[in-house]
């Protein structure tokens, strides 16, 4: 919505409208955590114009929360909404979201308000469990294979061999369906915001870790031979 030449490896042309539909932060906490991303990222009001728009809808789908997907979809086409943020995919879905005959509906509704608003629509989906990092990009999404099939664009955020609670990385990780997918690379995490980096795109994932471990082992052994 800011026009950032970038953000996250990733390049932006031009700013956008968005409306984002948050759903599991509540509204107050939620301000603070924007607060946050904002002066992380040097901007303010000024620069963001009236190109987004948030709604905090934490307990307010009901009990039927796809039919609350028309309200977000005539807020999207009232503020010409050109990018629709869903986060998360979970508080839409009623029922198990491995049930094919559950995860239809939603994406058909998905499909309904990209034809009525015009916008793209994007989803924050949580990952199944297990270790993410030793999963296909395409297997990592919690239940239907339906919603993978479906997506046209997919950006997997897994963890990095290297993190540390002092310096949070990330691997980055493309499924494109109609163009060709952008090599994993690396990012950093502080203040709420993401930064690309040099660091090798190392995925925390077994081998990687045991590989980790034994080479550790052989430093090791290497500071005790030259010791001796």
């Amino acid at each position: 919505a800011a026009g950032l030449p970038e953000y996250a490896g990733l390049q932006i042309a031009k700013p956008r409208r968005v409306l984002l539909a948050q759903l599991e932060v509540k509204g107050k906490k939620f301000r603070k955590r924007m607060k946050l991303i904002m002066d992380s990222m040097g901007l303010c009001a000024h620069d963001l114009g009236d190109r987004l728009q948030i709604i905090n809808a934490r307990g307010c789908m009901g009990s039927e929360p796809l039919g609350r997907m028309d309200l977000i979809a005539a807020q999207a086409r009232k503020m010409n909404a050109e990018l629709v943020v869903l986060d998360p995919l979970y508080k839409v879905v009623v029922g198990s979201e491995s049930d094919v005959e559950v995860m239809q509906p939603v994406i058909a509704k998905f499909d309904e308000v990209i034809h009525e608003t015009g916008a793209a629509l994007l989803y924050v989906a949580h990952a199944a469990k297990g270790n993410s990092c030793d999963k296909d990009v395409l297997d990592l999404v919690v239940g239907s294979g339906a919603l993978v099939r479906d997506a046209d664009s997919i950006i997997a955020i897994r963890p990095h061999l290297r993190s540390t609670a002092e310096n949070t990385l990330s691997v980055l990780s493309f499924v494109l369906r109609n163009d060709s997918s952008p090599l994993d690379y690396t990012v950093a995490f502080k203040d709420c915001v993401f930064e690309r980096t040099s660091d090798e795109p190392l995925l925390n994932s077994s081998d990687n870790k045991k590989s980790k471990h034994l080479a550790s082992i052989k430093t090791q052994h290497e500071i005790a031979r030259e010791a001796g």
